[in-house]
């Protein structure tokens, strides 16, 4: 999908999609992928990829406007290429708690420990994050081993083989960037055990 370059973005009603459960939206700039955004309102939506390609303009606060107007009962969410900080992506999935899936494909360091140390299930928290998430797909060159260390005690977190009773679903799969063979030996185990481990 192209994006808007003009300066002054129309002002268009609001647009309710009461019946539209899926949707992939790919913005290749430059432009703004926001204005796309700005009059949808899909209540019934429960799986959402948005691809980012070329020099496109990302908007947060137009996203969250959305999000909280449609609002988003998500089990799917993927963000390809999507200039999102970390603050912001778990504002976002602070919306989306009914998680299932969730993907990240960035070249850039958006991703740091934020996200893993909210994802990480401790037994004593009152409230925890994505708790239904069953499969994490997670592309980033972060050549950071303090990084890595943060993702793997996320996964050992939520992977099990017991039947005792926990407040978050197992995580089952989880797709994460081959070239970290560090991360991928400290997983061994959790895949001998039976986790999908598999690179993207």
């Amino acid at each position: 999908m192209a994006v808007w370059e003009e300066e002054v973005i129309p002002n268009i009603p609001i647009i309710v999609l009461p019946h539209l459960q899926k949707l992939n939206v790919t913005f290749t700039g430059p432009g703004d992928s926001f204005p796309f955004f700005q009059p949808l309102s899909l209540p019934a939506l429960k799986s959402l990829t948005i691809t980012i390609r070329g020099d496109c303009t990302w908007s947060h606060e137009d996203f969250m406007e959305f999000a909280l107007r449609s609002p988003l009962d998500l089990e799917r969410l993927s963000f390809k290429w999507v200039p999102i900080h970390p603050h912001e992506l778990l504002q976002i999935l602070t919306h989306t708690q009914l998680l299932i899936e969730l993907g990240i494909v960035s070249e850039s360091l958006y991703v740091d420990t934020t996200l893993f140390d909210a994802l990480s299930y401790r037994e004593m928290d009152d409230q925890h994050f994505l708790p239904k998430l069953k499969a994490l797909r997670i592309f980033e060159s972060w050549g950071d081993d303090v990084v890595e260390d943060s993702i793997a005690s996320m996964v050992e977190s939520r992977w099990w083989t017991d039947d005792a009773p926990r407040k978050v679903s197992r995580l089952k799969r989880a797709h994460l960037d081959d070239h970290n063979s560090r991360l991928r030996k400290r997983l061994e185990r959790c895949c001998r055990e039976g986790l999908t481990l598999t690179p993207v």
